[in-house]
């Protein structure tokens, strides 16, 4: 049996409560509706709210970078410190 390869797509929209703290944040979430021409039906709403979430998503990524891998990284070196002092030797070399 064969196999099916399966192209990678994007992972969902995830808000991070940290951009609540920016003070660009909610003129970000503004500048992206106004540009929207919303005509009241359920599927421009859908597309307001993917086009709002893809501008908060790249402007996320330029002001925070990349939150959920910063957050694995620290707890292994948490992991690590944890261990004892022969592990966190590995942990300046990185």
């Amino acid at each position: 049996m064969r196999r099916k390869s399966f192209k990678s797509k994007p992972c969902g929209f995830r808000f991070e409560p940290l951009w609540v703290k920016h003070e660009d944040c909610s003129r970000i979430v503004e500048d992206s509706w106004k540009t929207l021409h919303l005509d009241g039906s359920p599927s421009s709403l859908v597309s307001g709210l993917a086009s709002c979430a893809g501008t908060l998503r790249r402007w996320g990524s330029r002001n925070f970078g990349n939150i959920p891998r910063k957050v694995a990284r620290l707890q292994q070196s948490v992991e690590a410190l944890h261990k004892g002092p022969r592990d966190c030797e590995s942990m300046v070399d990185e």
